[in-house]
């Protein structure tokens, strides 16, 4: 899908021209004619895999961390020094068993700061993670949604849930929370994500002034915007 079209998501994708489906992939792919970075989302059940259709985590829709090329994908943040972050992701392969992403921190610019955790995929177990700051909790098999109605294909619908908490240590300031496919590098197919939640993040209320003046016991409208926790799915 066209950048444009998922809001709040960044990738670090190229240009490239998305192919989509219309009517819940009844009528093939469709070029649209464009040169854009891309996010791959994919309706559950549709997305195939060589042992069946694969159902979604949890509700109908998950991300291809690997559209045309293996890239990042990205949500800014704006994180305080000292703040307690606990996140948690669902993850499974696409192609082949074992393939394997990061979940990592990255400054506004793209430069890596930290490494939360890697995931690796299997087809039986829960997989693993390596957990790269803070503290991560074990793995967890989940078994995904029912089959879409109408789809008599075989599913394989087996996810891995990865969760922890970190401090953050860093300067306060916006940080780029970013998924980026590490296995296999250059391929177009693989690393599956659903089901992001990043909790703890303190609320923001920003002024739309620098500064403001009024005489007392005038009522005025001053603009206000709130910036609540991030809930990330």
């Amino acid at each position: 899908m066209p950048i444009s079209d998922v809001d709040g998501w960044s990738t670090t994708h190229d240009p490239a021209d998305p192919w989509c489906t219309n009517n819940g992939g009844t009528t093939d792919f469709e070029s649209t004619n464009t040169l854009v970075p891309l996010i791959d989302i994919w309706k559950s059940g549709q997305v195939f895999t060589p042992s069946g259709y694969l159902v979604s985590a949890e509700g109908a829709q998950h991300a291809e961390l690997s559209t045309w090329q293996a890239s990042r994908l990205y949500q800014t943040v704006c994180l305080i020094q000292g703040e307690v972050v606990d996140w948690e992701f669902s993850h499974t392969h696409r192609t082949i068993a074992a393939e394997t992403m990061e979940f990592s921190i990255s400054n506004s610019d793209g430069v890596k700061l930290q490494t939360i955790t890697t995931a690796t995929s299997s087809d039986t177990t829960a997989g693993s993670g390596t957990c790269g700051t803070g503290t991560c909790n074990a793995p967890q098999l989940i078994t995904g949604a029912a089959q879409p109605d109408g789809n008599s294909s075989p599913l394989r619908n087996p996810w891995t849930k990865h969760s922890g908490t970190f401090t953050w240590t860093g300067q306060t300031g916006n940080q780029q929370f970013g998924f980026e496919t590490l296995h296999p590098l250059g391929s177009h197919e693989g690393n599956l994500l659903d089901a992001i939640q990043l909790n703890g993040l303190k609320p923001f209320v920003e002024l739309s002034q620098t500064q403001y003046f009024s005489v007392e016991g005038v009522t005025d409208n001053v603009s206000v915007r709130a910036r609540p926790p991030v809930n990330i799915g």
